[in-house]
């Protein structure tokens, strides 16, 4: 097990036990008079759950105390919870946490609870061609990075479809790289802020669950590349 890419023995830790809850999110709906059923609408999932225990073992309870707050050090925001077990890291929120005694002074249980979400490894595609069809996996929209570089020695406009409601329109510089970057919402080339770049966009980029259709311009001159991590729970 690893917290924000550290080794949890690093803190005299091991991962003892895992249990996940989807969301608990209510659908909403109406049922009108006079109406044989009830009219539902698609509703936004918010975070899942985790209850995740960590068993320490140290020299004296000194140690193993100083060890739990190091632990717990790193849920101070957002965790990357890589578990045993499962594929990818649970971003998560820490909600509570409880120190459990043992018979041993030196030995302690950490019981913990986060609200968050799976996330699996960055997916990407180039999209060659003018259109094209994609199955995009995981059961959440997923921010969505897009890296525009220009091939040639002027400015090239691009303009995109399909991964936000309305048409994302930019200038990429003669031999440079655009990227919009719908997880961190920035738009970057080198590393610096090129946000004048950017000809129109209401919204940052995203895939959906199942089926996207992506359409994008220029595709001789820019090689346009689609990047996503797909999310669950």
């Amino acid at each position: 097990m690893r917290i924000n890419g550290i080794d949890a023995r690093t803190f005299k830790s091991k991962q003892l036990t895992v249990e996940f809850q989807p969301p608990s999110t209510a659908v909403k709906y109406d049922w009108n008079d006079g109406d044989l059923k009830p009219n539902a609408y698609e509703t936004e999932e918010k975070a899942g759950k985790l209850t995740l225990v960590m068993y320490f073992v140290a020299k004296d309870r000194t140690e193993v105390t100083r060890c739990i707050s190091e632990f717990l050090m790193h849920t101070n925001g957002e965790a990357q919870l890589e578990l045993e077990g499962y594929k990818g890291a649970f971003c998560g929120i820490k909600q509570s946490a409880k120190i459990v005694k043992t018979l041993e002074h030196r030995k302690k249980k950490l019981e913990m609870v986060f609200d968050g979400f799976f996330m699996d490894d960055s997916i990407e595609k180039v999209l060659k061609k003018e259109s094209q069809t994609y199955i995009t996996q995981g059961t959440r929209k997923s921010p969505c990075t897009l890296r525009m570089k220009n091939l040639t020695e002027e400015a090239q406009t691009v303009t995109v479809e399909g991964l936000t409601e309305t048409a994302i329109q930019a200038e990429v510089p003669a031999g440079k790289t655009l990227v919009i970057d719908g997880e961190l919402g920035l738009v970057t080339i080198d590393g610096e802020n090129a946000f004048l770049q950017v000809i129109e966009m209401w919204e940052f980029p995203y895939v959906p669950q199942g089926e996207v259709t992506v359409n994008v311009t220029n595709v001789k001159n820019v090689q346009t590349t689609m990047s996503y991590k797909p999310m669950w729970i």
